[in-house]
């Protein structure tokens, strides 16, 4: 027997549990509460309907959601994080401090990199334009002198 099978390590375990692209993101939106297909569906809009059912499937095969069927017609069913699943909790929660400081971070570096672009592409010169020179036509950016009349009302 191969050492992976008489003791799997546990990261590899978490691995498998949480395959899925959206398992943490259900598992976050089922978070102390039971929700229906639909209401799930409604708030991953960018999910498809064959997707959420596999990973639906996934989570409750794993044992991390529970999957409750009313009779009925049409069918009610209702999805909530099982006992095992509310141990992930504060996995979650840590997942969550990590996003925040890591957006935070990019921000930071997203910020930092377009100041010194800016800084590089734009540098502050002193403007050498003074608004008595000009309208004696003597600024410096002129190559002609130029009268400019004031017109009295």
């Amino acid at each position: 027997m191969e050492p992976e099978k008489r003791n799997p390590c546990p990261f590899v375990t978490a691995q498998k549990l949480l395959a899925g692209k959206w398992s943490i993101l259900i598992l976050h939106l089922l978070h102390g509460r039971t929700l229906r297909f639909g209401q799930l569906q409604k708030q991953m809009p960018k999910m498809t309907h064959a997707t959420l059912s596999k990973q639906l499937k996934l989570l409750e095969a794993s044992g991390l959601i529970v999957r409750i069927e009313y009779p009925g017609v049409p069918p009610k069913v209702e999805y909530s994080v099982s006992q095992i699943g509310e141990a992930f909790y504060p996995v979650l929660d840590s997942l969550e401090a990590f996003g925040n400081t890591y957006t935070q971070w990019k921000k930071q570096q997203t910020d930092e990199k377009n100041r010194k672009f800016y800084k590089s592409r734009f540098p502050l010169r002193k403007h050498r334009f003074s608004l008595s020179r000009f309208l004696k036509g003597n600024c410096d950016g002129c190559l002609q002198k130029k009268t400019y009349k004031i017109k009295s009302q």
